[in-house]
């Protein structure tokens, strides 16, 4: 039987009415806005039409008889406290209900199923409010493609068997929490700009495959967090931009049931794997780890001796490595094993490492070297570290995103690292090369090779730059532009070879990175004041206190010393940007983006800087999407497609945007 439930000419006028009316596997269609408060005691089907909304009440729909099916409706205005956990758009407390497609807006909470096996959630849209769905006691439930976004948890407790999967869970503060759920499966799901990505807690047999934790970055800020977890695997995940990607805390708590972090991709996280002190029966092997700012921390003063790995000769690839491989087995000749001497103080004081490519942290190594007897042993050893990364751990590309340690990284990599009166003698070298000749090369690319998964990076990059040019990268989004900046600011190539005014760009090597200024498309919130920034900047490149008041009047930006960054505009920090670039006077400038997303005033302002500049004798290479600016900025467009060069014309032939 099918009814229909409306305002007006229709049998119903509530569906509270309807409910406890029509007869058991009825069709409810509600039609218009409707009255919650509806109690459901027999199996039936209650249907939105024509985007038909539901509010009032103190819940809007109780399931209180199996077999109930919820779909197309919207809910909005469920915003009452809830001490018994039974208050909620939907409740559930029967075995086998299902709700789908429905849109949640505003509601303290959206889906509550207690003691509701089997229950499926599906193709949801979730937005705002406290909890978005919160399961209890209930085994073999389904999670799936649901959107949830702007909220605070999706809890899931003493719910063993539960598959989440496939769902979109943004801006929350748990992305997903679950305490006491054996053999729960979280598959493909993405976790991104959350307080924390996903956490469990005192469960075993968890199957994390096939995700992606990006930019979760709250104050604990990690992907993933295990707490007395065993027997588990994480697997053939993508961690991106995290401020730590995954937290291991007393798990395995039996030795005798391994946790197996495996295949996995760790790129650009502030710190990659985050373990206790002596983690025992845990298994890291098959991952590649790339462009972390630190690849595992070990909390408590300890080691991570006790974790394997490696698996049948095989270890993890490592970007950090610099090691050999003489037979082509693709496994290094000789074991990874990063010394802890300044790491062992990140560890214990993580706000420390905004110097770890300062000269603090050079010299500390530095006397950790020539003082083995300081260094303790290693934090780690992978006995056969890979030369490539896995296959498996690259399954899919690394998603697109703004990343504010990355980022802060890339900013401090074109500083270089040595102490101040090295550094002057640097930059005079410097200045004495590139003054010699107008056409003396300042970028030579050489089949540059640098591949973060199948189909993203640079495959082939081959073109020179004279000193004094301006070029323009022109192509669409993930052709590989930014890829071949890092390869310019020192990133390790799969092939191929890079030289900047005759030297090879490395992180360790000063005087190649005293020739690069670089401003990022985005410049990360620091808590610190525009003034405090300038002069760190100043500092690690030896340029004096003069230079940051020519530079900062250069911009404009005289006048704002005081004021915090992360109270800019965005034409201020673009400014900021290229501003910090500008320090130490390096002559050639990177310029990822420079007047993106910029008012007009705005983008006029930098660009009349970068062309003063460029006035000055400096080479420029930018990338950009705006056509007038390249016409603006550049002597010459480089197209990149599907990270390879199609086309080098003058900027003239440019006439159409990519």
């Amino acid at each position: 039987m099918i009814v229909t439930v409306c305002a007006v000419g229709c049998m119903y006028s509530s569906v509270a009415t309807a409910a406890q009316r029509v007869p058991v596997r009825s069709t409810i269609v509600v039609r218009g806005n409707a009255h919650g408060g509806v109690m459901v005691d027999r199996p039936l089907t209650i249907r939105g039409e024509g985007g038909a909304t539901m509010s009032g009440g103190i819940s809007g729909i109780v399931v209180r008889a199996p077999h109930v099916l919820v779909e197309h409706l919207r809910f909005t205005g469920y915003a009452h406290d809830d001490p018994s956990g039974r208050s909620a758009a939907i409740v559930l407390v029967a075995p086998d209900g299902i709700v789908r497609d429905n849109q949640f807006q505003g509601n303290a909470f959206a889906i509550t199923a207690a003691r509701a096996d089997r229950a499926i959630i599906e193709n949801n849209r979730i937005d705002g409010g406290d909890d978005a769905i919160r399961l209890w006691y209930t085994p073999d439930a389904v999670v799936a493609g649901n959107t949830i976004s702007s909220g605070r948890d999706v809890l899931i407790s003493y719910s063993p068997r539960v598959t989440f999967a496939g769902n979109d869970v943004r801006g929350c503060r748990y992305g997903l929490h679950d305490m006491f759920s054996d053999g729960m499966r979280v598959l493909r799901n993405t976790f991104e700009n959350n307080e924390i990505g996903a956490n469990f807690m005192y469960a075993a047999h968890l199957d994390v495959h096939g995700n992606t934790f990006r930019m979760n970055r709250g104050a604990a800020g990690y992907g993933i967090g295990f707490e007395d977890v065993d027997s588990s695997n994480v697997r053939v995940n993508r961690f991106i931009g995290n401020r730590v990607a995954m937290s291991s805390i007393d798990s395995p708590a039996d030795p005798h049931h391994a946790d197996d972090i495996e295949a996995n991709l760790f790129a650009q996280n502030g710190s990659a794997l985050s373990l206790q002190s002596d983690p025992h029966a845990l298994r890291v092997t098959g991952n590649a780890f790339v462009d972390n700012l630190e690849d595992v921390e070990v909390s408590g003063g300890g080691t991570a001796a006790g974790v394997a790995w490696t698996k049948n000769g095989r270890g993890n690839y490592w970007s950090a490595y610099a090691g050999y491989d003489r037979n082509n087995d693709g496994v290094g000749d000789i074991p990874y094993a990063p010394q802890p001497a300044f790491d062992a103080l990140t560890d214990t004081h993580p706000e420390l490492q905004m110097f770890r490519y300062s000269p603090a942290a050079l010299a500390l190594q530095f006397a950790a070297r020539a003082l083995p007897a300081t260094a303790g042993a290693p934090k780690l050893t992978d006995s056969a570290p890979l030369l490539a990364p896995p296959q498996a751990a690259l399954a899919a590309a690394p998603a697109r995103g703004v990343n504010p340690i990355a980022s802060l990284l890339a900013l401090l990599s074109a500083v270089p690292i040595a102490l101040v009166r090295r550094t002057k003698r640097t930059r005079a070298r410097v200045r004495a090369a590139t003054s010699q000749t107008q056409h003396a090369l300042a970028i030579e690319a050489m089949g540059v090779r640098k591949m973060y998964a199948r189909e993203r990076g640079v495959r082939e990059i081959t073109f020179t730059v004279r000193a004094g040019e301006s070029v323009a990268l022109w192509g669409p989004n993930g052709a590989g532009k930014s890829t071949f900046f890092r390869c310019i600011l020192g990133e390790k190539l799969d092939a191929g070879a890079l030289r900047v005014f005759n030297r090879v760009p490395s992180p360790n090597d000063r005087a190649a990175r005293a020739y690069i200024g670089y401003a990022p498309q985005h410049l990360p919130d620091f808590d610190a004041r525009v003034g405090e920034v300038a002069e760190l900047v100043a500092a690690l490149r030896g340029a004096s206190a003069l230079d940051v008041e020519r530079v900062l009047a250069l911009v404009r930006l005289g006048s704002e010393r005081a004021r915090f960054v992360n109270e800019l505009s965005g034409g201020m920090r673009q400014r900021l940007s290229v501003a910090l670039a500008l320090i130490g006077d390096p002559p050639l400038l990177l310029l990822d983006e420079p007047t993106a997303g910029l008012d007009r005033q705005s983008r006029d302002a930098v660009v009349a800087i970068l062309n003063a500049e460029r006035a000055r004798g400096k080479t420029l290479l930018l990338s950009s999407h705006v056509l007038e600016d390249v016409h603006a900025l550049a002597d010459r467009v480089i197209t990149i497609e599907d990270g390879s060069v199609t086309d080098d014309s003058r900027t003239a032939a440019v006439s159409q945007p990519c």
